[in-house]
């Protein structure tokens, strides 16, 4: 299992039968994992001050089985999982791993997950950073690993951390690059670390 306190720059690759370098365009809700047994309390933090920040729309989908999958509907706006959770919710993913989250993403039935991104959330990052991560499986063209000066293939998974409740508006208005101001204080690659 990834360990949220080690430098993310290389994962095994995944086998894919689908062009990646496709998977961002269009889609706007995004995943959220997590591998860890987290408070309650804290998802619904989390869920629940990203909405206020991208005007009370939620684009994360809390990753579960397949049925709590946003449906699409004519004419309505889509959202993820609204909170509050029910107090007897327990992440399928406990003990899981990043990889086997990209092949869930990638598994998944209809187009509104986006399955180039996935945000995890570690309960020791966000208490000590508010952070949350952003795990990308690279395409062809690895925009920000290579700014970073990594050494990265297409099929790689890299990860850099967002601050929690902005991470989504980064990805939203940025996903081609898992970038932007909200997220890197900066906007320039050369500036947004990777979580040590």
């Amino acid at each position: 299992m990834d360990d949220p306190d080690q430098p993310l720059q290389e994962h095994s690759r995944i086998e894919d039968d689908y062009n990646i370098d496709h998977l961002d365009e269009g889609y706007d809700i995004y995943a959220l994992f997590c591998f860890e047994d987290i408070p309650l309390e804290m998802i619904d933090d989390i869920l629940e001050g990203t909405a206020r920040e991208s005007s009370y729309i939620y684009y994360y989908w809390l990753a579960d089985d397949y049925s709590t999958l946003p449906q699409e509907q004519d004419g309505e706006e889509i959202e993820g999982t609204v909170p509050p959770l029910p107090c007897t919710w327990r992440s399928s993913f406990l003990g899981s791993t990043v990889e086997a989250a990209f092949e869930c993403v990638k598994n998944a039935p209809g187009k509104l997950l986006n399955r180039k991104h996935i945000v995890g959330l570690a309960r020791k990052l966000f208490e000590e950073r508010r952070t949350l991560k952003v795990y990308r499986m690279e395409g062809a063209d690895p925009d920000f690993a290579v700014e970073l000066g990594l050494d990265v293939k297409p099929g790689n998974i890299t990860g850099v951390g967002g601050e929690a409740h902005t991470t989504i508006l980064g990805l939203f208005y940025d996903v081609g690059q898992a970038t932007g101001d909200s997220m890197s204080g900066s906007g320039r690659m050369k500036d947004y670390r990777f979580v040590e």
